[in-house]
Order: structure tokens, then sequence, then C-alpha cells
């Protein structure tokens, strides 16, 4: 089972830190996930799965990682 979420586009600004820094624009990871079409991946990603019967999956972001 897949259920579609919605997701905010989240700033190294808006994001808070545990630690209570600040996340760097510039850092690979932020500037990978901006390059990434997840809408796009996200929709095969859950023709995958039935809508009704199973555990649900994880979400398609978690996978890439």
């Amino acid at each position: 089972m897949y259920r579609k979420q919605q997701y905010s586009i989240e700033t190294p600004e808006n994001l808070k830190n545990l630690f209570g820094g600040q996340l760097d624009e510039e850092n690979r990871w932020i500037e990978m996930s901006k390059m990434i079409l997840w809408e796009e991946y996200e929709e095969e990603y859950a023709k995958n799965f039935t809508e009704k019967k199973g555990a649900p999956a994880k979400s398609f972001r978690v996978h890439p990682g």
C-alpha cells in the first residue's frame, strides 16, 4: 500500500536544526534535492503498490538515500 504524502518545499532557513545551527544553502544534499523531480519519480514508484492491501510503503524520498 502506498499513501502519497503532501510535501512542502523546505528551505534551509525554514528547517529547524536539532542543535540550533543553520543549514548551508550550498550543502551538496540540499543542492541535489533541488535537482530531483520528486513528483515524477513518486508517481512511478507508487504504481508498484496497491491502494488497499499490505503494509504502507516508505515514502519515495526515503529510498534514494
